[in-house]
């Protein structure tokens, strides 16, 4: 019992502290805060928007984006690595196995000749590496927290790049919205124009008048 104890002993001895966060200097409070609760982090948030024409764009940016799609590659990998990583923990086993059919003929000069027989094989291996010092767990811990900061990446750039689509999205719509209105001051400013034109031929306007409802209209036209 010795030998395992002294085993057992070695072993939980882990290289390194355990990770700790680091302390860093900021406030527990805000003077300024209120006490409402921080909003759910919703992977679908510009859902909540309800506009159907808006979905679309943001699904084909997120299906598109190399970034995004860099971003999910890497989280692949981090999982891989931390799959590889445990398993390196677990006992290891391989088994092979072998079949022969051996025919002989007359004319050999076995002395089995003129018969076939059949001969198997089977193998079996296991190894278990004993983790001394900790080494494979502390391996397993890292790639475990790779695989988080992968994800943790990869949420924040289809954050990214879904308000980027939104923002632009409500440009477009305001902009949208500002050229219908714009057109709607030309077709007013042509219609002064006009009254005002009519007016200054009948003697009871003036150039005044007229150059003014001009420079108005000039202004709405450049402003489209």
């Amino acid at each position: 019992w010795l030998p395992w104890a002294i085993v057992s002993a070695v072993a939980a001895c882990t290289v390194g502290p355990d990770f700790a966060p680091p302390s860093l200097p900021v406030p527990k409070g805000f003077a300024a805060a209120d006490a409402a609760p921080a909003a759910p982090r919703d992977a679908r948030w510009w859902q909540r928007l309800q506009s159907p024409q808006l979905d679309q764009p943001v699904e084909q940016a997120l299906t598109d984006n190399r970034d995004r799609r860099a971003a999910l590659a890497r989280i692949r990998a981090a999982r891989a690595a931390a799959g590889i990583a445990d398993a390196a923990r677990m006992p290891q086993v391989d088994a092979a196995g072998n079949y022969t059919r051996t025919v002989t003929t007359e004319a050999s000069l076995s002395p089995l000749r003129g018969r076939s027989f059949d001969t198997f094989g089977l193998g079996f291996d296991m190894a278990w590496e004993l983790d001394l010092f900790g080494r494979l767990a502390r391996e397993s811990e890292a790639r475990a927290a790779e695989a988080v900061m992968a994800e943790a990446d990869a949420l924040a750039v289809t954050e990214s790049l879904a308000a980027e689509v939104v923002t632009a999205y409500a440009d477009l719509i305001g902009a949208t919205q500002r050229r219908a209105a714009t057109q709607a001051g030309i077709r007013a400013g042509e219609e002064l124009l006009a009254l005002v034109t009519a007016r200054a031929r009948g003697g009871v306007g003036s150039d005044l008048e007229t150059a003014s409802a001009e420079r108005q209209l000039a202004a709405v036209r450049a402003r489209m």
